[in-house]
């Protein structure tokens, strides 16, 4: 199976998943584009991946808990 084609997978799912804020599944596509680009620039120079993507699940994880206790409010 081509990358491209894995991408269309990984974006299609990610439009299925639950929507814990407005805006979350947006949020998750822009996290999972910032992903892919992370992993074309490190075929293209050497890069600690996996902390460049551990850092934008990250990201995405504390604006789904902000968000999430901002509703609580």
């Amino acid at each position: 199976m081509d990358s491209r084609r894995v991408l269309e997978i990984i974006l299609e799912e990610s439009g299925r998943v639950d929507e814990r804020y407005g805006g979350y599944r947006k949020d998750l596509t822009e996290v999972v584009a910032e992903i892919v680009n992370i992993e074309r620039q490190h075929k293209l120079m050497a890069r600690n991946v996996k902390k460049d993507v551990a850092d934008q699940v990250n990201t995405l994880g504390g604006d789904l808990a902000a968000k999430l206790a901002k509703d609580d409010d």
